[in-house]
């Protein structure tokens, strides 16, 4: 029988792909990517990618974004949108732009305001080149659908999901969600290791949002510091839900390598089954670099990571005065997250809870 390309591989792929060097590339799809003609379409689709921008890979600039700040802009049209959602879709809406807050491969996210009620969200919108692609609206459906279902202070919240219809009238959806001033993680380990009450805090924070995740049996699948804000009352909050999977959802298949390589458990580099622990596994990493200020895996090459989290275990952390008494029960916690067998791994976040409490007391 002769063989097709697999599509929502590639399109995971590139997504994930877009940012890294060629070097990386080559050497992650060889393990990511087993298929030589899906792996040759994710390779066409960079190529194309770069060659759109006009630029040397390491040298070009950000990529042009799809609205500007000040754009006025009309979201929905209630003679073509259906409810699908628990809200109420949003419809005929207009809000003015007030700046882009991010962009990925496949999405960009801007800070808008509504022109009536001038109350402020964060707008993702799927690009308008994937707008026309199955797979890709696909995904972007299901963090609409995921999102509706959670309401928890640590997880961002789904206000809404609708369509843009630009000038074309090509359509592309678009999700609603609550506005979280404030700066992501990964800023504040850059500036080198978070004082050990404040990272125990990050981390029991972080905990209770993915217990709530894992009480609706969906497993986020991403978690990095990137994708935890906090925000300017020093709330945390998880944030992009696009590659989280409910367990009974079924948009990947067996094999598919999907996560931030740094921050991804063995079994996702394994492509075996995920579940609460790999989420738990990333959630250790995080903790892991907010104490020490470094990455416990320290590869830059993607073969040489998978194997560096697959077969080792990362260095124990020195605390300092006035912490030095917790170094053996901090390791000890960090290295049950960060263990290569997930039946290793404290089982849920419950289990995980009931050890950080009494660590946060002590620190």
């Amino acid at each position: 029988m002769k063989k097709t390309i697999n599509w929502e591989l590639a399109q995971a792929l590139f997504e994930q792909l877009c940012d890294e060097t060629p070097s990386y590339r080559q050497q992650y799809l060889q393990l990511a990517c087993e298929d030589t003609k899906t792996r040759q379409a994710v390779k066409d689709l960079l190529q194309s990618h770069d060659k759109a921008n006009q630029e040397n890979w390491l040298d070009r600039p950000a990529p042009a974004t799809y609205f500007q700040e000040g754009d006025k802009i009309t979201l929905g049209d209630s003679s073509t949108e259906t409810d699908t959602n628990s809200k109420s879709l949003v419809t005929n809406h207009k809000y003015r732009v007030k700046s882009l807050l991010g962009q990925g491969g496949m999405s960009e996210v801007y800070w808008v305001e509504h022109e009536k009620t001038k109350q402020t969200f964060a707008l993702k919108i799927l690009a308008p080149h994937y707008s026309d692609q199955t797979s890709a609206t696909e995904r972007f459906e299901q963090e609409a659908t995921l999102l509706k279902r959670l309401q928890h202070p640590n997880i961002c919240c789904f206000e809404g999901f609708t369509h843009y219809s630009d000038t074309l009238h090509k359509r592309s959806p678009c999700l609603l969600m609550e506005y979280c001033p404030g700066k992501e993680l990964n800023k504040l380990i850059e500036q080198g290791p978070i004082p050990l009450p404040q990272a125990l805090q990050i981390m029991s924070d972080i905990t209770a949002g993915l217990g709530a995740l894992h009480q609706k049996q969906i497993w986020h699948r991403d978690l990095k510091p990137n994708n935890v804000i906090i925000s300017d009352d020093n709330t945390i909050k998880l944030v992009d839900l696009g590659i989280a999977k409910e367990e009974t959802i079924k948009l990947t298949k067996t094999g598919m390598r999907l996560g931030t390589p740094s921050y991804m458990a063995p079994e996702q580099w394994l492509g075996k089954p995920v579940d609460q622990r790999t989420d738990l596994w990333a959630l250790g990493v995080i903790g892991y670099e907010m104490i020490s200020g470094t990455n416990p895996f320290k590869s830059t090459q993607a073969m040489m990571l998978a194997s560096e989290v697959t077969n080792e275990t990362p260095d124990k952390i020195e605390l300092s005065p006035p912490n030095q008494a917790l170094s053996s029960d901090i390791n000890h916690m960090l290295s049950k997250l960060i263990t290569p067998l997930k039946e290793d791994r404290y089982f849920d976040t419950r289990e995980l809870q009931e050890v950080l409490c009494p660590l946060l007391e002590r620190a």
